[in-house]
């Protein structure tokens, strides 16, 4: 803070003595000076104004009261400027559930509507039964956020095979490059929590009729991604599907993504 000199006009004349309430008040400004090497606090009682080139804080800084702005950027146009420093929160699941409502196909691949209603075949494809399957549009998908787990949730209707029916009954999700259409599976080949991965299918590992057809009730089949799964709109679009040889009710399939910042929201 600026203190008043101690002689008028900061003149002070030659051969002067040095008075006793001079060096008292030179030591009482002294003190009162702010110290930039030991910090301190300071509760000026006006403003303390800078101009001319302004003030830069070269490390970090905090402002605890409020801010205001006056409009000397550009013209009349107030602000303050944060260049990357979005607010970003902790990493945290959120969950969208697509129903399989008007995505039905029968035959050799199975029928996707893209967001604008257009159908779309691609090759997610077994030997012979149902396939059905859609393309999920951009609203449910947060880019740069992570697929964590893919819930497929279905019921069997029709009547319980003599037999597990294999690799007809299947889940998958694709990858599909804007580009070329040429599609990435989310796992690799393998076995992994009771669940059989293949190419992009993925069924579950049950070794009786009994455990594969779980009595017509609702079947969660939960497809765990181990790669590829960094959700990247610009780049590609996603594909589910279902496929099995028995009459099936499918209902839904359940996403939870880990979002690690407040702009894939």
């Amino acid at each position: 803070m600026r203190r008043p000199h101690v002689m008028p006009g900061n003149l002070w004349p030659g051969r002067m003595a040095l008075s006793s309430r001079k060096l008292s008040a030179l030591d009482l400004y002294s003190s009162e000076l702010m110290n930039f090497d030991e910090g301190g606090t300071f509760n000026p009682i006006e403003p303390i104004v800078i101009g001319g080139a302004g003030m830069e804080l070269g490390s970090a800084s905090e402002v605890l009261g409020g801010v205001t702005t006056n409009p000397k950027y550009g013209s009349t146009d107030p602000r303050i400027e944060l260049v990357d420093q979005w607010p970003v929160h902790a990493a945290r699941t959120i969950t969208k559930t697509i129903s399989w409502a008007n995505c039905d196909g029968f035959g050799a691949q199975p029928v996707y509507f893209n967001e604008s209603g257009a159908v779309y075949q691609t090759g997610l494809a077994a030997s012979s039964g149902l396939n059905i399957g859609m393309i999920v549009d951009g609203h449910r998908l947060h880019d740069g956020a992570t697929l964590v787990t893919a819930t497929f949730s279905y019921r069997y209707n029709g009547s319980k095979p003599t037999a597990i029916p294999g690799g007809n009954e299947s889940v998958g999700i694709a990858r599909y490059d804007r580009t070329t259409d040429a599609s990435t599976a989310l796992h690799s080949a393998g076995t992994a929590g009771g669940i059989v991965y293949s190419s992009v299918f993925a069924r579950r590992d049950v070794s009786t009729v009994e455990d594969f057809f779980a009595g017509g009730n609702v079947i969660n089949l939960v497809f765990t991604p181990n790669q590829n799964n960094v959700i990247a709109k610009a780049s590609y679009y996603y594909g589910f599907s279902l496929q099995t040889s028995i009459e099936t009710e499918a209902l839904g399939v359940k996403l939870e993504f880990s979002v690690p910042d407040q702009r894939h929201e």
